[in-house]
């Protein structure tokens, strides 16, 4: 899980969001959720998106390339459509990790399931983790679920994973919290709609 930094067009400083390495059919992208690379007042995407890593001691600044959304997300603002998928570089020839991903999860009440995210604090920003049994109220109507959880702004984009066969996989992110559900973060569920936003890369 990393922090990814961007500039919308009525900024003055630079907003942060969460996000994840992803492995998608063999090949490496980032994954965060739409409204965290979209401008609301141009209704474009946002400016300048960027990551900072510290790599055994090095600096490694990468940039976003393209970006992936699904138009259904920016026409209706349904979080189950809040996915992005984006390709990045490199200044140097860094090769970050990326986790394996699924699409195709259906997720059960007894299922084991996390969350990871970058929180804002007080002095200096956090990464933060909550793990727990998915809250599947919303699922059919939304095709979102809940993990029980308190974080602080920062945290949307970052990955939701789930054990799936003993391996450890990230299937939808972080989307939102919610006034109707308090003490809840809520993400998406990756299906064949999200994965086939790879295709415009």
């Amino acid at each position: 899980m990393i922090k990814i930094t961007f500039m919308n067009s009525d900024d003055t400083h630079r907003h942060f969001a969460s996000a994840n390495f992803v492995q998608i059919a063999g090949k490496k992208y980032l994954a965060t959720a739409a409204h965290c690379v979209f401008d609301p007042l141009k209704q474009e995407i946002s400016k300048d998106i960027r990551m900072k890593l510290r790599v055994n001691g090095k600096t490694e600044i990468g940039i976003v390339t393209g970006v992936s959304i699904d138009n259904r997300w920016k026409e209706q603002g349904l979080l189950r459509f809040d996915n992005a998928i984006c390709s990045f570089k490199f200044e140097s020839n860094f090769e970050p990790f990326a986790v394996e991903t699924a699409f195709n999860y259906l997720p059960e009440k007894s299922d084991s399931v996390s969350i990871e995210g970058v929180s804002a604090g007080r002095f200096f920003n956090k990464s933060v983790e909550a793990i727990g049994h998915p809250d599947l109220s919303l699922l059919k109507s939304n095709q979102i679920v809940g993990i029980s959880a308190k974080m602080k702004q920062g945290v949307s984009g970052g990955p939701l994973f789930s054990k799936i066969n003993g391996e450890k996989k990230q299937v939808g992110v972080i989307t939102a919290s919610l006034q109707e559900a308090p003490g809840y973060i809520w993400c998406t569920v990756w299906n064949r709609e999200a994965f086939n936003l790879v295709t415009s890369l």
